[in-house]
């Protein structure tokens, strides 16, 4: 019975051991039987430690076979994983693992180094080193002061077999991943094997994913898609091609060409960089690939289309919906035909099997056809709650009837919908966190960050509807004085935010409209400037 994420490794370990399960871009490959006998090594190492049952365990490595083998290996002791994104660390991270009370961290020689280099060492962290030959890498470093233990993955360590005997339960935690990750407050989400596991198998299903399919892995592995990637390849004894960071869509498709993938999963945006590119593009054999599992956002159907036409109606699509605290997935939409779809987005679509769905108003009411409610989940998928964060998890998480009138668990997401024609569409956010080109965004921070600039007396975000970047944010600001230009504003905020936050607009403005309470008038800025707003930019009003 799959009752942990784990047995599906062993599952394929013992068919075929010889089964390839692992591609790296270095043209390294590694078996499911290897992924089951280093991660028995890391199961091994950290209990020899005491690290056992319930603990957490943060994983600091380049996504690779080390980062899967430490992330499986901590799983098999009965401990639960907390993925972090080694290219997004920086000085917020020893003040992270305070605030959440992290002591335990696996750590590879590309974390090693930034580490040391940035002395972001914590004597009161107990630091695994995983690699091959330890006293290969610490020679250049002095770590007589460090809490740090090797977890060495060898040939002649891993032939042994696992030393312990550990008893485990389904309800324990398999991972937390930190969500609103462009705040200063990301939640981190529980997900217990239970919660997971049906996931994966309806999944990798959906997808039509088997033994045959090579997967190409993009998602950074903090985030939840990776599991999807991950866990839906091992499920069906798959190849995954693991991919660290990519720059251009090029790059991507050369590895589509070069290794035949035939699936990969992603979010919308990056349609579009394909539709831009498609003339450059149109050189690489892409003929082995088969389908593309997508979500995660507003996918306007005439891109679809567009992307249909360039892989000549031969690649399917799959479109679901999910977030991270269903566990990745809720709801499936099934395309038969993109050329015959015809509305302007595509459908939420239906809550896969196990789990209901409902569209629910402020009196926790079904909203009747064509009205406008909050998405509500309730079944397996729900996340066991967010990690030291008791008053975030009641907020999120209910006690609803359903429609036999039972109570049961259930999860409200924070996204508006509308019932329409039996379907369900995406509206909005409640609040003001939005997605542009992929990324969460908290528009309040945007402001917060934005008012530190010293010649600015007052400044508002908007998110515009943008059929590319999902959302565009424009900026108004009042200045102090008029010594600022908008090319200078530009330059000072870009300064103080990362790319994916930055400002698409700016307006400088004279005052900032304002409603009966004295509050920024959001919507009228909508309005007074979202057609006129290529003239308007540039110009102070």
């Amino acid at each position: 019975m799959e009752d942990f994420l784990f047995t599906y490794i062993d599952n394929w370990a013992e068919k075929e051991p010889d089964r390839i399960a692992l591609l790296e871009t270095d043209g390294t490959s590694k078996t499911y039987y290897q992924i089951k006998a280093f991660s028995e090594v890391v199961m091994d190492s950290l209990l020899k430690w005491k690290i056992g049952p319930e603990e957490k365990v943060l994983v600091l490595c380049k996504k690779s076979f080390y980062s899967i083998v430490a992330m499986i290996g901590i799983m098999r002791g009965g401990s639960c994983f907390i993925p972090y994104n080694l290219n997004k660390i920086n000085s917020d991270f020893l003040p992270f693992l305070k605030k959440n009370k992290f002591t335990h961290i696996i750590i590879d020689i590309y974390a090693l180094e930034i580490l040391y280099k940035n002395k972001w060492f914590d004597e009161n962290i107990n630091y695994f080193f995983i690699c091959d030959t330890p006293e290969k890498h610490l020679l250049k470093y002095d770590i007589s002061s460090l809490n740090l233990k090797w977890i060495e993955l060898c040939e002649r360590k891993s032939e042994k077999g696992s030393n312990h005997s550990v008893n485990l339960s389904t309800d324990m935690l398999a991972y937390i991943i930190y969500t609103s990750g462009s705040t200063d407050n990301p939640k981190g989400v529980m997900i217990s094997h239970d919660s997971i596991t049906p996931v994966i198998k309806y999944r990798a299903e959906s997808l039509e994913w088997n033994s045959d399919s090579i997967i190409l892995s993009i998602a950074p592995q903090n985030f939840d898609m990776f599991i999807i990637e991950l866990f839906c390849t091992f499920k069906v004894g798959g190849k995954i091609l693991l991919l660290d960071r990519w720059r251009i869509i090029d790059e991507l498709m050369l590895l589509v060409n070069k290794y035949f993938i035939t699936n990969f999963i992603t979010v919308p945006t990056l349609f579009s960089l394909i539709i831009k590119r498609k003339d450059k593009l149109s050189k690489y054999d892409l003929s082995s690939l088969k389908g593309i599992g997508f979500g995660g956002g507003k996918c306007p159907v005439s891109l679809l289309k567009e992307l249909d036409n360039f892989f000549k109606n031969k690649v399917r699509f799959y479109h679901g919906y999910g977030l991270t605290e269903t566990a990745c997935h809720a709801l499936y939409y099934t395309i038969e035909d993109v050329q015959k779809i015809q509305t302007a987005l595509l459908p939420l679509g239906q809550a896969i099997p196990g789990t209901e769905s409902y569209v629910l108003n402020e009196q926790g009411k079904e909203v009747n056809e064509g009205e406008i409610g909050e998405l509500v989940i309730a079944g397996y998928n729900i996340m066991e709650g967010y990690y030291l964060n008791n008053a975030e998890t009641c907020k999120r998480i209910k006690f609803i009837k359903d429609t036999l009138g039972n109570e049961v668990k259930a999860l409200y997401t924070g996204d508006l919908v509308q019932k329409k024609d039996q379907q369900i569409f995406f509206v909005c956010r409640k609040d003001d966190q939005i997605k542009s080109a992929g990324h969460r965004v908290e528009l309040d921070e945007i402001e917060i960050r934005i008012q530190t600039i010293e010649n600015i007396l007052e400044c508002c975000v908007i998110a515009v509807p943008d059929p590319e970047y999902e959302n565009k944010i424009w900026c108004f600001v009042v200045l102090k004085d008029n010594t600022m230009s908008i090319q200078d504003l530009r330059k000072e905020i870009n300064n103080c935010l990362e790319i994916y936050m930055r400002p698409h607009k700016f307006f400088i403005v004279d005052k900032l409209p304002r409603n009966l309470n004295n509050k920024i008038d959001r919507q009228k800025l909508l309005k007074e400037y979202y057609e006129n707003g290529e003239k308007n930019e540039n110009k102070r009003t």
